[in-house]
């Protein structure tokens, strides 16, 4: 098998310097650069995770005290609420009192009159 590839169509580099690599290049140094890297890069995102994580449980036990709290204020409403239902169902329940003892004292007062005026009539 024979492969026969097409030549180059521009001029072969003219400057000698840049097909020579640094001096003071190393394949080891590298090969430690890119490990580095990855390990440095491994460590960020275990960061970030541990970060997002410490984050999400710091917002839970916000959510779980605001709960509460609301929990307790809603216990608090509810106790007045109770309170205030019962002393307005005591003043309610002196109001229709006052009612009952007038109406009977009006009844009262009516048969009076009436047994006063009949009297009146059977005298005449």
């Amino acid at each position: 098998m024979n492969i026969n590839l097409e030549q180059p169509k521009s001029s072969p580099p003219n400057k000698p310097e840049l097909m020579v690599k640094s001096p003071t290049y190393s394949r080891t140094k590298e090969r430690r650069r890119e490990e580095t890297s990855e390990l440095n890069h491994d460590l960020h995102i275990r960061n970030v995770s541990e970060k997002a994580k410490l984050e999400i449980e710091r917002g839970q036990e916000n959510v779980d005290r605001e709960r509460k709290r609301m929990d307790n204020e809603l216990k608090e409403k509810g106790v007045e609420l109770n309170y205030e239902l019962e002393k307005g169902q005591e003043i309610h329940d002196e109001y229709i009192a006052k009612i009952m003892n007038k109406g009977k004292e009006d009844v009262d007062h009516s048969f009076k009159v009436h047994d006063e005026i009949k009297q009146k009539r059977e005298h005449q």
